[in-house]
């Protein structure tokens, strides 16, 4: 919810997509899932973008993508 809420509600001028992205590897750290040392940038551009432009809106499918950028079968 968080990713989706920054990166499609657009409340800043610039840095929408960074600053959801971010908002939600902070949320998941704090439940005790840390951002993996490696991922792939280029799966996190694309699902932001994605969402951005409203592609993405589910959050169950958001949520998978997310698990699956951190290496995670479950959460």
């Amino acid at each position: 919810m968080l990713l989706r809420g920054i990166t499609q509600g657009h409340p800043f001028e610039d840095g929408n997509k960074r600053t959801g992205f971010l908002v939600a590897s902070f949320y998941l750290n704090l439940m005790g899932i840390p951002l993996p040392l490696s991922f792939d940038a280029d799966r996190v551009v694309a699902l932001c973008l994605d969402v951005s432009a409203g592609k993405v809106r589910d959050v169950a499918v958001i949520a998978s993508s997310l698990r699956f950028i951190w290496g995670a079968t479950s959460w």
